[in-house]
This record gives C-alpha cells, structure tokens and sequence, in this order.
C-alpha cells in the first residue's frame, strides 16, 4: 500500500465543475465534499468504489 497522501496517489487536480476536459486519457471525478478532480481515466474505476463520481 502506497503511502503517499490520497490525491499524489492518484494525481488528482482540482478544477471547477464546469471544466471543458479536451483530453481522453482524462475524466473529471466529484468527490463527497462536491469537489471536482481531474484524474486519469485508469483511475476512474478505483475511484468510484472511494465515492467519486464521474462529472
């Protein structure tokens, strides 16, 4: 298991909701607190069972 702080484990970056994602190896995930993420679409999955939900 990693150790290393949840959004550097996945490489998440913070964007706004309305966030125009051009990228298709990319997916924009909402987590509890309705932040929203830019994260790699591998990820996407592992995510979602952490209750993220894509944008």
């Amino acid at each position: 298991m990693s150790l290393l702080p949840f959004h550097e484990r996945y490489n998440l970056v913070e964007v706004p909701e309305d966030y125009d994602n051009q990228n298709p190896d990319f997916v924009v995930m909402r987590d509890e607190h309705d932040k929203c993420y830019l994260c790699d679409k591998g990820d996407a999955e592992v995510l979602k069972g952490l209750n993220f939900t894509e944008v």
